[in-house]
């Protein structure tokens, strides 16, 4: 079955990151595979980052796939900034991308 993907908001950010952690853990606890929506991302703080990262190794570590629609490249020079790859984190999106 397929699961209908998580849809980001406009901000990741402390206000809202409740309740997309809760909508993440409630996919993965059906499904070994994360569908993500980040298309309309365009600002994360550095709780969105921190999420971001974790969810990225978490998934790595615990052998979860997860589908990205990328988000926008303002999300990337963020993360950037915070010291983080963007590119590593939404690897599978940027595959997609180049097929």
């Amino acid at each position: 079955m397929t699961q209908s993907p998580i849809r980001l908001a406009s901000e990741l950010t402390i206000r809202n990151i409740q309740q997309v952690h809760h909508d993440i853990a409630e996919q993965l606890t059906a499904s070994d595979t994360l569908c993500i929506d980040a298309s309309q991302l365009t600002r994360v703080d550095t709780s969105g980052a921190q999420l971001l990262y974790f969810l990225h190794h978490y998934c790595q570590t615990h052998h979860h796939a997860i589908e990205w629609t990328p988000p926008a490249e303002e999300v990337e020079h963020t993360l950037a900034e915070l010291g983080l790859d963007a590119t590593q984190i939404f690897a599978l999106a940027q595959e997609r991308i180049q097929e």
